[in-house]
């Protein structure tokens, strides 16, 4: 039971660095900064710059982003384990961001019928236009930067079992003009 936990805790602790690479540009490896990034947060006239890179990471991932707002809650439940506390305070402030931008909305529409406006906000096309418009007001600079995602492919023993057959099968779907003659194709029953 406890190597399971470990495991999940692993996979889980994967997928939010993986999130945080989703929505935010990812910092230089080595884990600090390039000398270009620092250039940029340190020169008043680049601010732009710096957010023009966030908001094209934000507006990249706009389904990513809506499934986080979606499921916020789940946020609310790993802020306070102290494995995830780093990569959770980055996807909170975001989430914040756009719940404080939602709130804003919602008061200038108060002044129109409730009924519409409550009818507008389940709306998801109506959400998502409100992220985008919202995505060119993100800061990304208060922050905390994480180091790029590296991942290694290790080839276990007899990959070519799986890896011949698989390629052959993309090779013959995305040639679908020629015939090709399946009874010939051994390759691709050997697997």
């Amino acid at each position: 039971m406890e190597m399971e936990l470990e495991v999940i805790s692993d996979c889980l602790r994967v997928l939010l660095e993986v999130m945080n690479a989703a929505l935010i540009a990812p910092v230089a490896s080595g884990g600090s900064a390039s000398a270009s990034q620092q250039q940029l947060h340190r020169s008043p006239s680049s601010s732009g710059s710096v957010a023009l890179v966030a908001q094209q990471q934000l507006l990249r991932n706009l389904e990513l982003l809506y499934a986080l707002l979606h499921g916020q809650d789940v946020l609310g439940l790993l802020r306070t384990h102290p494995q995830f506390m780093d990569l959770v305070s980055n996807l909170q402030a975001i989430v914040d961001f756009f719940n404080r931008r939602f709130d804003d909305a919602r008061a200038t529409e108060s002044g129109s019928d409730a009924a519409a406006s409550l009818s507008s906000w389940s709306s998801v096309s109506k959400v998502q236009e409100l992220v985008v418009t919202s995505a060119h007001y993100w800061r990304a600079d208060r922050l905390r930067p994480f180091p790029e995602l590296r991942f290694v492919y290790e080839e276990e023993q007899g990959a070519e079992s799986f890896f011949v057959p698989y390629v052959w099968g993309l090779v013959i779907l995305s040639t679908k003009g020629l015939c090709w003659d399946m009874r010939n194709a051994e390759l691709l029953q050997s697997a």
